[in-house]
C-alpha cells in the first residue's frame, strides 16, 4: 500500500525526530490537525458571491475530465449501537469495522465500480465475513442538491446556490504559495432546509480544497441529529483534483414503541491516500454474472467467509483478498490515519472479552433464503421453512383462525393456508410464486392458486388478479362488504419492468352464496351463482416510488401513476359472456418546493365500461372509506352501496399544504422539528346503472348527475406511540345539488 504523499498536505502535526545514523527503516508517521493557516484580512474588492459564482461556472469541469479513477482508500466505520429494551443486558453494542481497499470506478460510458479489500479487521461482535461495506461515499459538490432521508437540500455549490445562501469572507489563507478564500455560508431563510459552515476555495482556480459544514439548525430529519461533515481536496497528476478525506458523524434515535428506543452514534472516515485519474479498466474486472443465480453474486470460501459479491447487473463487485484477515499489526501500524485512539483500542479489547466470554455454540448460519415468516422454522440446503397465522373475518363466516405454512426458495415460493370460522365454515389456500426469468429491472413470474375461499362483491376487480383473498380492512369493517364463495383456480403471469407491473391471469371457479352467519343490518348485495371462467389483464403504468440510493443520492418520484383493468367472462352453465374495462390515471404535481414533501396536488380520474349482462359481483361500485384504514380514492359520506353501475367517471383531487404554514408563524415543531400537514380535498363521481339496481334510488342505482363531497384531512400528526406511525384525519361534507344523498363523514388512517 503506498505511503501518504504530504507534500500538499494540510491538517498534519508538526514532529521532529532525531535520526541516528545506522538505527535502520525509519517510519514516520504525522497525526491529524485542524488546520490553522497564516491568514490576513480581506480588503480586495471581490466579493463572496462572486468567488462563489466562479466556483460554480467551473464545478463541473474537473468532473468531466475524470473518466475513470483508481483508489488507494482506507475506511473506518465506528458505531454504538443501543436498542434499549431490546438489546442486550450488557449494554450497547460497540461497533468498528476497518478496512484498506483498492477501487477502480469507471464513469463514462457506463458506471462500474470494482473494489479489492486488502486488509480489514473488526471488533470481535462484527463476523469478518460481514465486513464488506468500504464507506467510499464522498459528498459531491457538483450536485446542484442532494437528498438525505427524504430531505432536499441545496448544495452550497448548487445553481441556485446565490439564491439560497448568504456567502461572508472570513479571511484569506496562505497554501502552497497560493491564497485560500474561507467562505462562511448560512440559509437565507429558516423555513426551509439547508447547509451551514465554511468552505475554503483557491483563488486561482475556484476550487474546493475544504469544507466542514452540517444541516442548519432548523432543518428536520427524521430521526437524526447533530449531522456533520468534514471533507479535504487534493490535486493529482497535477490536474485533477478528487476528495482525499471525509470525516462524517451522527446521532440516529427512533422511539419503535413506548418505553423501547433505538439510539446510535455513528462516525465514518474515509481516507485516500493515493489516486489515478484516466487509467485504462480491464473488462476483465467485471466478468458476467448469471443475475438469476445466487452463487455466482455471492462466493464463498471453504470456511464460509464471503470472498466476492456482485451486483445482479455485474457493474458493482467487492473481492476480498485471501490474506485480508490476517491481522498483520505492522499493516495496521503504518499508516497515520489508521492508528487507534485510546477509545477504540477500549472498544476492541471489551469486545474481544466479551466474545471471549461467551460460551461457544454453532452459529447455526445458512446460506439460502430466508422464509419471510414471522416464524422460521428452519431450512433444508436452499430451501427455507416458514409460519404465519392466518386471520381474516367476514360476515358470512365470522373471524378465521389458522394456520399458513412458506416455503421459500430461490427461485420460487409456496404458500398453503386454512381458515376455520363459524358454523363449521372452513376455507383453505395454495399459492405459488416461480420466478421464470430476471434480468436487471425485468422480471417475469408465474402465478398459481388452488382455492376454497370468501370473496368480496365490491373489491372483487382488484382482488382476483392480485392472487390473494384477504383484504385487512375487513378485520375491522367487514360489515362495508358483501361477500360469496370462490372454488376453483387462478393461473397468472406477471410482468414487473422500468415502466410497470402487469399481470395476465385466467381463473375457474364456482360462485356460491351462503347465508349470513353475522347479522347485518342492511339489504345485502348478493353474487349471481355460476361457474365462471375469467382472462384478465391488469397493468400498473409507472408505479410511485422512490429510487434508493447513497446518502447523498437523489431520490426520484413518478409525476404520473395509472392503471388499466380488463376482463371477458363466460357463465359456463348458460354460455353467457361480459366483459368490463376500466382505467384510472394520477398526476402528481409538485406546485411548491418546501426541501421537504413538496406541496403537491394529486388529480386522479378513473373511468369504466361494462354491458348490463355483467354479473353484479363484477360491476362498478362507488367505495367508500372506513372510519380506520380509509382510502383517499374512496368516498367518505355516501351510503354503502348506495352507487354502483355499467359506466363511472370519477374525480379526486387533493392539495398537501404542508407544515410549512407551521413554520412560518413560529409555531414549536411536533415531529423531527417539523408540524403538521393540512390538507385540501374535492372529489366527484358520476355512476349510470343500465342493469336493474338493488333498490331503485338507494342501493346498486345510478347517481343521477354529479355526487361531490370536500374537506380537508390533517396530516402527519404525531402518534406519541412510535416514531414510525402518524396519524392523518379526514372531515368531508357532501356539496352540490346531490348533497341530500349523503353525510358528514370522517376517517383515521
Amino acid at each position: 500500500f503506498p505511503s501518504h504523499d504530504t507534500s500538499r498536505g494540510m491538517g498534519y502535526e508538526q514532529r521532529t525526530i532525531d535520526v541516528v545514523p545506522g538505527s535502520g527503516d525509519l517510519r514516520i508517521a504525522l497525526m491529524p490537525t485542524n488546520v490553522n493557516l497564516p491568514a490576513v484580512s480581506v480588503e480586495e474588492s471581490i466579493s463572496a458571491q462572486e468567488v462563489i459564482k466562479r466556483a460554480i461556472a467551473r464545478k463541473d469541469l474537473n468532473n468531466q475530465k475524470i473518466r475513470t479513477l483508481e483508489q488507494m482508500l482506507y475506511s473506518k466505520v465506528k458505531a454504538v449501537l443501543d436498542a434499549g429494551a431490546l438489546g442486550k443486558r450488557d449494554g450497547p453494542s460497540e461497533i468498528i469495522t476497518e478496512t484498506f481497499s483498492t477501487i477502480t470506478e469507471q464513469r463514462v460510458p457506463i458506471e462500474r465500480k470494482y473494489t479489492r479489500i486488502t486488509q480489514r479487521r473488526q471488533t470481535a461482535n462484527v463476523p469478518a465475513q460481514d465486513n464488506l461495506a468500504v464507506f467510499d461515499v464522498f459528498f459531491d459538490f457538483t450536485e446542484d442538491e442532494n437528498n438525505i432521508l427524504n430531505t432536499r437540500l441545496v448544495t452550497p455549490l448548487g445553481k441556485n446556490a446565490l439564491d439560497e445562501y448568504n456567502f461572508v469572507i472570513d479571511r484569506k489563507v496562505l497554501l502552497d504559495n497560493l491564497w485560500v478564500y474561507e467562505i462562511s455560508f448560512t440559509p437565507k431563510s429558516k423555513l426551509f432546509p439547508g447547509y451551514e459552515g465554511v468552505l475554503s476555495i483557491y483563488e486561482d482556480s475556484y476550487q474546493v480544497v475544504a469544507a466542514r459544514f452540517a444541516p442548519s439548525q432548523e432543518t428536520a430529519f427524521p430521526f437524526l441529529k447533530n449531522f456533520t461533515i468534514e471533507q479535504r481536496y487534493d490535486r493529482i497528476q497535477d490536474t485533477f483534483w478528487v476528495p482525499t478525506y471525509q470525516q462524517a458523524s451522527a446521532e440516529l434515535k427512533i422511539k419503535l414503541m413506548p418505553f423501547v428506543e433505538f439510539k446510535a452514534n455513528v462516525v465514518a472516515q474515509i481516507n485516500v491516500s493515493s489516486a489515478r485519474a484516466n487509467i485504462e479498466v480491464p473488462d476483465s474486472l467485471f466478468p458476467a454474472v448469471d443475475p438469476d443465480s445466487a452463487e455466482s453474486r455471492v462466493r464463498t470460501n471453504d470456511k464460509g467467509a464471503t470472498v466476492e459479491v456482485r451486483s445482479r447487473d455485474g457493474n458493482m463487485r467487492i473481492v476480498v483478498d485471501s490474506d485480508a484477515d490476517s491481522a498483520k499489526p505492522e499493516y495496521w501500524e503504518q499508516y497515520a490515519f489508521a492508528e487507534q485512539s485510546e477509545e477504540e483500542r477500549k472498544i476492541y479489547v471489551r469486545q474481544d472479552s466479551l466474545r471471549k466470554s461467551e460460551p461457544e455454540t454453532d452459529d447455526g448460519s445458512r446460506r439460502g433464503p430466508l422464509s419471510g415468516s414471522m416464524l422460521n422454522i428452519g431450512s433444508i440446503g436452499e430451501v427455507a421453512f416458514g409460519l404465519d397465522p392466518y386471520v381474516n373475518r367476514t360476515t358470512i363466516t365470522g373471524t378465521l383462525y389458522g394456520p399458513a405454512l412458506a416455503i421459500a426458495a430461490p427461485r420460487l415460493r409456496f404458500t398453503a393456508s386454512a381458515g376455520f370460522g363459524s358454523a363449521g365454515t372452513r376455507v383453505g389456500r395454495a399459492d405459488l410464486d416461480v420466478r421464470l426469468f430476471r434480468s436487471g429491472s425485468y422480471r417475469l413470474n408465474a402465478l398459481g392458486s388452488v382455492f376454497s375461499s370468501i370473496a368480496s362483491i365490491q373489491d372483487a376487480r382488484n382482488s382476483q388478479l392480485a392472487f390473494t383473498s384477504i383484504d385487512v380492512a375487513n378485520l375491522l369493517y367487514a360489515e362495508y362488504s358483501d361477500f360469496y364463495r370462490r372454488d376453483g383456480f387462478d393461473m397468472g403471469l406477471r410482468l414487473r419492468a422500468p415502466w410497470g407491473t402487469t399481470t395476465i391471469g385466467g381463473s375457474w371457479a364456482r360462485h356460491i352464496n351462503m347465508p349470513l352467519v353475522e347479522d347485518l343490518k342492511r339489504e345485502q348485495a348478493l353474487a349471481v351463482p355460476g361457474n365462471y371462467r375469467i382472462i384478465g389483464i391488469r397493468s400498473q403504468i409507472l408505479e410511485s416510488g422512490g429510487r434508493l440510493g447513497s446518502l447523498f443520492g437523489s431520490s426520484n418520484n413518478e409525476l404520473v401513476t395509472g392503471s388499466v383493468h380488463g376482463i371477458y367472462g363466460t357463465e359456463l352453465t348458460t354460455n353467457a359472456s361480459f366483459w368490463s374495462i376500466d382505467a384510472s390515471i394520477t398526476g402528481h404535481i409538485p406546485t411548491i418546493r418546501t426541501g421537504y414533501s413538496p406541496m403537491m396536488l394529486d388529480v386522479t380520474l378513473e373511468g369504466g365500461l361494462q354491458p348490463a349482462e355483467t354479473p353484479q359481483q363484477y360491476r362498478f361500485v362507488t367505495m367508500r372509506t372506513f372510519p380506520v384504514l380509509g382510502m383517499t380514492t374512496m368516498f367518505a359520506t355516501i351510503n354503502i352501496n348506495r352507487f354502483a353501475g355499467t359506466e363511472y367517471a370519477t374525480l379526486h383531487a387533493e392539495h398537501n399544504f404542508t407544515d410549512l404554514w407551521w413554520r412560518a408563524i413560529g409555531l414549536p415543531g411536533l415531529a423531527f422539528g417539523r408540524g403538521v400537514d393540512v390538507i385540501g380535498r374535492f372529489s366527484a363521481t358520476s355512476v349510470v346503472q343500465r342493469a336493474k339496481p338493488l333498490v331503485a334510488n338507494e342501493l346498486f342505482d345510478s347517481s343521477s348527475g354529479y355526487y361531490m363531497e370536500a374537506g380537508f384531512a390533517v396530516s402527519r400528526i404525531p402518534s406519541y406511540i412510535s416514531d414510525l406511525i402518524y396519524l392523518r384525519v379526514d372531515a368531508r361534507w357532501p356539496v352540490g345539488p346531490l348533497a341530500q344523498q349523503g353525510s358528514f363523514g370522517e376517517d383515521l388512517s
